[in-house]
């Protein structure tokens, strides 16, 4: 190469010094930027989890039961990592046009991610008792058990928010049907699972 072609190609690259000095700047300004940013859960991997602290502790509300009639809330208590425990209160009206009050406890089991997170299933038990009954005495014919469960989704987001999305058979046995969407003969019901609520 002769030498003022050297020079020319010399005199090339230093023009273009300060250009590569500025994208080298941007891009290192981005990095420094995004490394001191705090992770939310749409940066993670499912193999992070969605949460770097495990939440224990969860109220929520099913306003797609009480839209069926079903007025109440539910409670949600860690157990183990995939495991949480969940208790219902309610006050519902029976096919009868009775009024009762119900408890319900479903074991919720998330066999992919850590508890309140993915996919859930969730076996639960309803004992509803009508308010008309003396609490001193027992009448099958005027309360209502129902064993069944759902299977779904739950979404948990790093403040707190979660929605728990699900659907399965429930099976009521006793003086009256509750509240659901008859699927088949002898009180076998399709309730569904539309709770959103805080988690601590």
């Amino acid at each position: 190469m002769k030498r003022g072609a050297r020079v020319a190609a010399v005199f090339a690259m230093a023009r273009l010094a300060p250009a590569v000095a500025v994208l080298s700047c941007a891009v290192l300004a981005a990095t420094s930027v995004a490394a001191d940013e705090a992770p939310t859960f749409a940066d993670r991997d499912d193999a992070a989890e969605a949460d770097e602290t495990e939440r224990g502790l969860g109220f929520m509300i099913n306003p797609l039961a009480i839209a069926a009639g079903v007025f109440g809330g539910d409670v949600d208590f860690a157990v183990l990592p995939r495991i949480a425990l969940g208790i219902e209160g309610a006050v519902v009206q029976l096919a009868d046009g009775s009024i009762a009050s119900a408890v319900g406890v479903g074991l919720l089991v998330y066999p992919i991610r850590s508890r309140f997170h993915g996919l859930v299933l969730e076996p639960c038990a309803v004992y509803a008792r009508s308010l008309r009954e003396p609490l001193a005495r027992f009448d099958w014919r005027a309360n209502v058990v129902g064993f069944g469960g759902t299977l779904g989704w739950q979404w948990t987001w790093d403040y707190g928010l979660s929605l728990r999305l699900g659907v399965g058979p429930m099976r009521f046995v006793g003086g009256s049907r509750a509240p659901g969407i008859p699927i088949g003969r002898d009180g076998l019901d399709l309730v569904l699972d539309g709770s959103i609520g805080w988690l601590f």
